[in-house]
């Protein structure tokens, strides 16, 4: 074993466009899609569960962000170095504690 992670090898643009295939079929962008920040989605997610919708709803409406934030993930951030994934993951960290905090001190 290397001990390298699948995450440190970049993919081969054939596996990179069939992934990328696999997720369009999965659920197809809506027309019109506005990306925001992520993890904003998941609070959304979040505070609707919290607020009495469904789980299963609220993973319905989290679906097309996931997918999106995935492609994205394939078709940029393998690139990115073990440092800016840190960094990302720490910014999105800190965007949904930032986020749901304030709805947590209001309940």
């Amino acid at each position: 074993m290397s001990g390298r992670r699948i995450a440190d090898r970049a993919l081969a643009p054939g596996s990179l466009r069939a992934m990328l295939t696999t997720l369009e079929g999965l659920a197809p962008l809506p027309d019109g899609y506005d990306d925001g920040p992520w993890p904003l989605p998941v609070a959304d997610a979040w505070r609707a569960v919290n607020s009495g919708t469904s789980a299963v709803d609220a993973a319905h409406q989290l679906w097309p962000h996931y997918l999106h934030r995935v492609r994205e993930w394939l078709a940029s951030g393998q690139h990115a170095t073990p440092r800016q994934r840190a960094q990302n993951l720490a910014a999105a960290h800190a965007r949904l504690h930032t986020v749901l905090i304030p709805a947590a001190g209001a309940s």
